[in-house]
């Protein structure tokens, strides 16, 4: 038996969509042409090494920047039309 994804499931749209987004410092690229879709109920974990732009995308993700190109929707809502509440601890406050 093959199980479907949670997102393949639910037909609304995804709390988040990133399409070719890129994030740039300067002349410092930290993130080039990602792409992203999550739906409630998808789980996403990041690896990667030290400046690999895991934190430039969590930042992104959560609106504290916004992409140098391409775009990042974000239609957080709760099931009853609320707005979704998200969270982001730092690791340095």
């Amino acid at each position: 038996m093959t199980r479907m994804p949670p997102s393949a499931t639910v037909a609304t749209p995804p709390l988040v969509n990133l399409q070719r987004a890129s994030v740039r410092f300067g002349a410092v690229t930290a993130l080039s042409d990602v792409d992203l879709v999550l739906h409630r109920g998808d789980r996403l974990a990041l690896v990667g090494a030290n400046g690999s732009g895991k934190t430039t995308l969590l930042r992104l993700l959560h609106g504290l920047v916004t992409p140098s190109e391409g775009q990042c929707s974000r239609h957080a809502l709760q099931p009853e039309g609320r707005p979704a509440i998200g969270a982001m601890l730092f690791q340095r406050p």
